[in-house]
């Protein structure tokens, strides 16, 4: 009779480096002393490390009235390529996809925009988001919010669109955001609001 028995040895890593390149090897002996020959798998790497992404070239929470250029930087030992996602949306113009080009550096890419074309349609309350996923799963991401403010100030009105085109039973405040890149005088900002 032909007794055959499958068996697993669990290996555990404990406190590996956070990256480090791995093989296993090893043989198997049978109940009657037989030894297999070497059995060897393909390397592996075991990645704990969080991939990295940076936003410079225009700060957080911040008004520009002169270069609007932002620039992208995803790094990781482990860098996909495929593992990369940017999207820019701006308070009035929605959704943007400005022109820019990506570098490969060491371990990852940037993207670079080119300066935000000089036309008053682009001034605008943006947010930037950059994410990042690395060949082990590992993520990252950053977030940005700043203006483009080369012909005044701009607006947000994102608090009107609740009103806008509806009949409304009860009173509600008008919320709107005024962003410059100079500092906002109260006493000398004038809202006029025509009934009908």
């Amino acid at each position: 009779t032909n007794h055959m028995k499958h068996t697993t040895s669990p290996y555990s890593f404990w406190n590996p480096p956070a990256q480090k390149l791995r093989r296993i090897t090893g043989t198997v002996t049978d109940q009657a002393g037989n030894v297999s020959r070497v059995l060897s798998e393909d390397e592996f790497v075991l990645d704990k490390t969080a991939p990295v992404v940076e936003i410079s070239g225009v700060a957080d929470r911040s008004a520009n009235n002169d270069t609007v250029a932002p620039v992208i930087r995803f790094t990781d030992a482990n860098f996909d390529p495929n593992g990369t996602t940017l999207t820019m949306t701006g308070a009035n113009n929605g959704a943007v996809s400005y022109d820019g080009d990506y570098a490969d550096v060491e371990n990852g890419r940037v993207f670079s925009y080119a300066d935000f074309a000089r036309v008053q349609e682009v001034d605008d309350i943006y947010t930037l988001t950059a994410g990042i996923t690395d060949l082990a799963g590992n993520t990252a991401d950053s977030s940005i919010m700043f203006s483009a403010n080369r012909f005044g100030s701009v607006y947000d009105l994102d608090g009107l669109k609740n009103m806008l085109g509806k009949y409304l039973r009860n009173e509600e405040d008008v919320v709107f955001t005024e962003v410059n890149v100079d500092s906002l005088n109260k006493s000398e900002t004038k809202l006029k609001i025509t009934k009908n």
